[in-house]
């Protein structure tokens, strides 16, 4: 028999859910360099772990619908 896991895939919430810099400019389209460069400037929220950038699943569905602010 296999063990339960502690967390429900389910029961995750979207904010518990993150994306790399290269799934976020593939799901834009942009440049990577580009993504990092926004986060950067603020321009589109995200977290560092460590040293690599994250961006909640709640965020890309944000930007999927309103666009990256150009200013």
């Amino acid at each position: 028999m296999k063990p339960k896991p502690a967390i429900e895939a389910d029961s995750l919430s979207p904010q518990l859910i993150s994306y790399t810099v290269r799934q976020m400019a593939k799901a834009l389209q942009l440049h990577p360099e580009s993504v990092r460069d926004f986060l950067r400037q603020n321009r589109i929220h995200g977290f560092r772990v460590g040293r690599r950038w994250r961006v909640s699943a709640e965020t890309l569905a944000s930007l999927l619908k309103t666009g990256v602010p150009l200013n």
